[in-house]
């Protein structure tokens, strides 16, 4: 009998050996958890500042305000740091980390009862949520038998973060209007927590991944590092954008009902969900979607024109998936770029990225709110001439880009992911 042939890998789907199998697995279920827990608690802040001891209504928006501010900004620090220390000692153990610690930032959350609790968790929540996402996209990136393939897990990745952010308000809603228990986030949390917890088993007992992709970019290293930093920049302002549409589009509750405020929202993340499947498809090379990001952020800045001076739902409701689609495409692209020129410092590199998408949409969040309330300018022309500069970038940066994928033959290691 002559020796075994192994199927060669494809971008759809990687051999099931051993228990690297589990790995991506693993991984989906790590980044849906930080997101769900992140997004199920967002709609029960304001009743938590209210219940409180100290807590006061007209200190609501303040304190909602603060409360994800400071996990936005416990994440912009921490991801570049959990994605260095990555880098010297491994994936799993950051993740591992990461998971066991927001799994109990999530027990502590259900107990937390004064506002100094809550604002120690959601600071110890943004620290674990930032080891996870980029550290896990820095592991699929070690491990990528083609970079078609890493640009799907990563498109998939990116899905992930979406359907948590979803589905978690939903899960925490239903609860709660079930009205069967005492606090409404103790329930969901709990799952949450122990979902990490399942992740992180799961992880466990899979074998260390190097700690490095077996490639590295054809780009120099002045040139790739410049390039880092270009999408480093397009990265904070595709955040930036969005923020700043999310704070406009929820400002419509004054004209609005909520229940079609919920569906615009419901279009908005679907969209993006869609989006993000779509411009990593079996049909699209992975080496060739650079030159979206021109485009992309030219369609992001016109949805950014249009949307405080369209009326009606239809209307609204269109431009929301203008500049779903072109966002919840850009992303991806970004994240797959960034991931070809980090090299072999996967984790520093898409840990930076984090850190600025995360700048980016609390800032964005930010000025829409402050302008918006003080009409001292416009903060969706304001946001539609960051998008034009990227757009510009973008389009100037596409053709380095491409020329920095790297050729590569599978490994062993890597095509058992």
């Amino acid at each position: 009998m002559g020796p075994r042939r192994e199927r060669p890998v494809t971008p759809s789907a990687a051999p099931p050996f051993g228990p690297r199998r589990f790995v991506f697995p693993a991984l989906l279920v790590a980044v849906f958890t930080v997101s769900a827990g992140y997004g199920l608690v967002l709609p029960q802040i304001p009743s938590l500042v209210r219940g409180a001891p100290g807590g006061h209504i007209d200190d609501v928006a303040f304190h909602a305000g603060g409360l994800t501010g400071l996990y936005m900004l416990a994440v912009a620090v921490f991801a570049p740091l959990w994605g260095r220390l990555s880098d010297r000692i491994g994936r799993k153990p950051v993740l591992l980390a990461g998971l066991v610690g927001f799994a109990l930032s999530m027990l502590m959350f259900a107990a937390a009862r004064t506002l100094a609790q809550l604002y120690l968790e959601r600071m110890l929540s943004g620290l674990f949520a930032a080891a996870v996402a980029p550290v896990a996209a820095a592991y699929v990136a070690d491990l990528a038998p083609t970079d078609q393939w890493r640009a799907h897990r990563l498109a998939r990745l990116n899905m992930a973060a979406i359907a948590g952010f979803v589905l978690g308000p939903i899960f925490s809603a239903a609860v709660a209007a079930a009205g069967k228990i005492t606090s409404p986030l103790a329930a969901p949390l709990v799952a949450t927590g122990a979902l990490a917890l399942g992740a992180a088993a799961l992880l466990a007992r899979i074998s260390t991944a190097p700690s490095a992709p077996a490639g590295a970019t054809q780009l120099g290293r002045s040139a790739s590092a410049s390039s880092a930093v270009v999408l480093l920049g397009l990265s904070f302002a595709v955040a930036f954008a969005v923020g700043t549409f999310e704070v406009g589009l929820a400002a419509r509750s004054t004209e609005a009902n909520a229940r079609e405020l919920a569906v615009m929202f419901s279009v908005c993340s679907l969209v993006m969900f869609g989006a993000q499947a779509a411009v990593f498809s079996p049909l699209t090379r992975a080496e060739r979607t650079s030159k979206l990001l021109g485009p992309g952020f030219l369609l992001i800045a016109i949805a950014l024109v249009l949307a405080p001076r369209v009326s009606g739902f239809a209307p609204a409701l269109a431009v929301v998936g203008l500049l779903a689609a072109s966002a919840g495409a850009t992303s991806p692209v970004l994240a797959y770029w960034q991931s070809i020129v980090s090299g072999r410092r996967q984790g520093s590199g898409l840990g930076d990225q984090t850190a600025l998408a995360s700048l980016g949409q609390a800032l964005g969040s930010a000025t829409g709110g402050v302008l918006l309330g003080s009409r001292l300018a416009d903060p969706f022309l304001i946001a539609a001439a960051v998008a034009l500069t990227a757009a510009l970038v973008g389009a100037l940066a596409a053709p380095r880009l491409s020329s920095a994928v790297p050729s590569r033959a599978p490994s062993k290691a890597s095509a058992r992911l």
